[in-house]
């Protein structure tokens, strides 16, 4: 390989450089002249111009407020601050109507009353076995009682592992 023969492909790299540069030179200003029409467009509409930096966000103005004062100041900028939130959370709650609180709470009483009435009878039934168990000195009752309770926890065990597989 002579020295022509690298200067000529030297160049031609060169050449093929600029006008890959000149091409993408050309892509952006034809992107700025439309972001500008789009820009000028959307000022009619009243959209401000780009300010060229990013806009600080409501948390940063914030803390930037509450750096000064003594410990009683910022204390009672937290609390406000704290109650603030509290309101805008409140804002945003949909409220049921009259209807529909009334429907749920007749479910929650039925629901309270039903699951005191079986939790009760579950515990009268368990409370005569341990005063027959006791008073009477059967340990039979004792050992079925708790021979039933061991085989109810085994199948439920063995039914919630057999759905709860993945």
């Amino acid at each position: 390989m002579s020295v022509e023969d690298v200067v000529e492909k030297k160049s031609k790299r060169r050449r093929k450089r600029r006008d890959k540069a000149e091409e993408e030179t050309e892509a952006v200003e034809t992107e700025a002249s439309e972001m500008e029409a789009e820009d000028t467009e959307e000022e009619e509409h009243g959209v401000t111009e780009v300010k060229g930096r990013a806009t600080p966000g409501k948390r940063s103005r914030q803390e930037s407020l509450q750096t000064g004062g003594n410990f009683l100041v910022r204390g009672m900028r937290a609390v406000r601050g704290y109650l603030s939130g509290v309101k805008d959370e409140l804002d945003k709650v949909v409220w049921p109507t009259r209807e529909e609180l009334i429907r749920l709470v007749w479910i929650v009483l039925a629901v309270t009353i039903v699951s005191a009435t079986v939790l009760g009878v579950i515990s009268l039934i368990y409370n005569e076995i341990f005063v027959i168990g006791i008073r009477k000195g059967h340990p039979v009752i004792f050992a079925a009682l708790f021979g039933v309770v061991g085989i109810g926890y085994f199948l439920y065990s063995r039914k919630s592992h057999h759905t709860t597989q993945y």
